[in-house]
């Protein structure tokens, strides 16, 4: 992957990558209002360029109404972009046995799953 990474710098606690190319950081994505100063101002994300969101087990941790919200903010944010991609990686079927334990496992661990009932299929 560093061989398609442009210019890129990072912090010294690895909390963000920062390339011409690429942006990893973390954030609060309920708070929208500062996420597109963080972009622009920190990260020179230029919101009319071709754009592709990755998250991974994101939505199923927020309340179902921030999901909406942050997937609403994302296409206007992008509004301008002649690309707007977004590939969300969440768990899904957490009502059989392996997702149960999956369940148990983070709610032991005080991981609150606040998203579980709004999307537990694909169809959903």
């Amino acid at each position: 992957m560093k061989n398609y990474i442009i210019d890129p710098t990072g912090s010294d606690d690895n909390s963000f990558i920062n390339a011409t190319n690429y942006k990893l950081f973390s954030h609060d994505v309920r708070k929208t209002e500062e996420l597109g100063k963080v972009l622009v101002e920190e990260f020179q994300v230029d919101p009319t360029r071709p754009t592709l969101l990755l998250t991974e087990c994101l939505l199923i941790y927020l309340k179902p109404e921030d999901s909406v919200k942050i997937v609403k903010w994302s296409g206007e944010f992008f509004s301008k972009s002649s690309f707007l991609g977004l590939i969300n990686y969440e768990m899904i079927e957490p009502f059989d046995s392996f997702g149960q334990t999956m369940v148990n496992n983070l709610m032991e661990r005080g991981c609150d799953l606040q998203g579980i009932e709004g999307t537990p299929t694909l169809a959903a």
